[in-house]
């Protein structure tokens, strides 16, 4: 029952329907609803849609605007926003995530459509600086190209420069925080698990309705 929660495009196009959004939208949006929604991620970021995975999507997209979720993981409580920071799609944060921290954070971002659609320069950030290469010195005040990614491990990385929020990308809220030792490696990866029944784990156990206590957000977010 729980492989079902990643749906083929043709359940996602009937589920729009029932909820009326397919009605309102037109023809090219149906196809981007329709592309963004699988889970072989043939609409993903650089063929013209906004995620490879339907999890990451938090609301369908609009003609200019992407609604993700990415994720990144840290070693501390208490980071609001990805300004200025790394992060990833739900395919790094069931496979890379876990070795960069023990909470894994959980934020909705808009992003510029035109961002997702064609590949734009990823640029990596550290220190709270973009771009700013591991170690990087005086990266302060280095001018950012944008809002980037790539596509590294089998999944997607995003750099989230401070620079360009409010233009390319803004925070609409952070989701949640979960414990990587108590709830990530306990119920969603694992030995043996591939990253399809992760991201499948992921949906039933960490944004699932009911999650065990181990996977409720260890923080209140609004």
């Amino acid at each position: 029952a729980a492989a079902a929660l990643l749906l083929p495009a043709e359940a996602v196009r009937k589920q729009f329907a029932l909820v009326g959004l397919e009605s309102r939208a037109n023809a090219s949006e149906r196809q981007d609803l329709l592309a963004t929604s699988g889970q072989t991620g043939g609409g993903g970021p650089g063929d013209g849609g906004c995620a490879e995975y339907e999890v990451d999507m938090y609301q369908p997209p609009s003609v200019d605007t992407c609604y993700i979720r990415v994720y990144r993981c840290d070693s501390y409580l208490g980071l609001k926003t990805p300004r200025n920071q790394n992060a990833g799609d739900i395919a790094w944060a069931v496979g890379k995530c876990g070795h960069y921290g023990n909470y894994l954070e959980v934020y909705q971002l808009e992003v510029q459509r035109d961002r997702l659609a064609r590949k734009h320069h990823y640029e990596q950030c550290n220190s709270g600086h973009c771009p700013c290469p591991p170690h990087g010195k005086d990266c302060e005040g280095k001018p950012s190209k944008g809002f980037g990614w790539d596509r590294a491990y089998n999944a997607h990385r995003f750099s989230v420069p401070g620079q360009f929020e409010g233009d390319q990308w803004k925070l609409r809220k952070k989701e949640m925080t979960v414990d990587v030792h108590n709830c990530l490696f306990k119920y969603v990866t694992g030995k043996g698990v591939s990253k399809e029944q992760a991201i499948t784990n992921f949906q039933a156990y960490v944004l699932g309705g009911n999650p065990p206590a181990e996977c409720r957000s260890v923080h209140k977010h609004h």
